[in-house]
């Protein structure tokens, strides 16, 4: 009879503490060293990290949930990554310099709270879930071969980094809100088009080497719009936006011709520059108030801004054809007050038009002036070394003689 109660008990004990194991195992951090790894958890709490030595195909299969972060850098052998159960990251799903890496399937891969895939010369497609990724907090993509970025379904992100990815021509997105920052830069070898149909708020914005951008929902920018060095652009409208809190930026885009902004009513500082072919520039019919400055320069034969009543800050504007139309609007709002800082505006200009006019691509590391710039500082720090060498050696014989 005592035994028959004590059997039931003993066997629980052993269940307990075999789950309690199993639990332990699962709170720890994971390193993957072989092809076929064995991870017989749900819910992994710590990271998995891939080993650098594991080469050829990857299958990570058990855990559903990882709480941590998944990360597989410099697993310069691999080839081929792939899991069929995990369905969330939430912590950082990081994969670089995975010089071999062709295939990545993550079927049932639906949220993941940061997105890293940075240097993968040979990855061409994702494969995330039968509806794609729907949940991010940061995404960032590259120096990748990727062409298609349909598997990233995600409503709201706080920050979107897509650069120097050379095969990506076309970005089509569901994005409805960037609360942080929007970067598509140097991607499709400056041929990109980007389509952002239900994008409604963002935060930064920051466009180059793009041929098309098109944001027919956008409404509201809560810090800037910048478009630099898009030297395919030739128009953009953006017929809903009603403010932009920082400023706004249009320089050295040679093929752009329009833009236009019909029911924008106030911005922060604006910025036409260097747009060699833009010579009308008459796309602001509402807007009333600039908080900071102006400046304006190009080729322009009409410029228009018909409704403005304040600028805070200072206007510069200059072209290289006779705008005195123009100047004698801005002189007239700067003799009202309207204008609260400095105003300048010169026609027939020749220097209106700066040298960077070409249009070219902003992802350089750096032009020959600063490259001569360095080398006469780090020539001054040796000669100065030199000079400070010479007197400690000289104090030194002084001392022995």
């Amino acid at each position: 009879m005592r035994f028959n109660q004590i059997l039931p008990a003993v066997i629980a004990l052993g269940a307990t503490v075999k789950a309690q194991s199993d639990d332990d195992s699962c709170s720890e951090d994971i390193t993957i060293r072989d092809n076929n790894p064995t991870i017989n958890c749900e819910v992994v709490r710590g990271d998995i990290t891939v080993d650098e030595s594991v080469a050829g195909e990857l299958n990570i299969n058990g855990p559903e949930e990882i709480r941590g972060n998944l990360i597989v850098n410099n697993v310069t052998g691999l080839i081929s990554l792939s899991s069929s159960t995990i369905s969330s990251i939430n912590g950082r799903f990081e994969l670089q310099d995975l010089t071999l890496l062709s295939n990545l399937q993550f079927s049932s891969l639906r949220s993941v709270e940061d997105l890293v895939l940075a240097r993968l010369a040979q990855l061409g497609s994702l494969t995330f879930g039968t509806t794609g990724v729907t949940r991010a907090s940061t995404i960032r993509i590259s120096d990748t071969h990727i062409s298609d970025l349909s598997g990233l379904r995600i409503a709201t992100v706080d920050s979107l980094q897509i650069d120097n990815n050379d095969r990506l021509v076309l970005f089509s997105s569901d994005l409805v809100n960037i609360t942080d920052t929007l970067q598509i830069i140097a991607n499709g070898n400056d041929n990109m088009t980007v389509e952002m149909n239900q994008l409604e708020t963002a935060a930064e914005i920051q466009i180059s080497n793009v041929a098309n951008f098109e944001v027919p929902a956008l409404t509201e920018v809560s810090a800037s719009l910048k478009f630099e060095n898009n030297p395919q652009l030739s128009s953009f409208s953006a017929p809903n936006l009603t403010e932009i809190a920082e400023s706004l930026t249009f320089n050295n885009n040679r093929e752009l011709r329009n833009i236009s902004f019909p029911v924008l009513t106030s911005s922060g500082d604006l910025t036409v520059e260097n747009n060699a072919n833009l010579i009308a520039l008459e796309g602001f019919p509402e807007l009333t108030r600039i908080e900071g400055g102006v400046r304006l320069a190009g080729n322009f034969e009409s410029v228009e801004i018909p409704e403005l009543s304040l600028v805070t800050g200072g206007v510069n504007v200059t072209s290289s054809t006779d705008i005195e139309e123009f100047c004698e609007f801005f002189d007239d709002a700067k003799s009202r007050g309207d204008i609260r800082g400095e105003e300048e505006c010169t026609s027939e200009d020749p220097d209106a038009i700066g040298e960077e006019a070409d249009g070219g691509s902003g992802s350089g590391s750096g032009s020959d002036d600063d490259d001569d710039e360095d080398a006469e500082d780090a020539a001054g720090i040796v000669g100065v070394n030199m000079a400070v060498l010479t007197v400690a050696v000289l104090a030194g014989l002084t001392q022995l003689l």
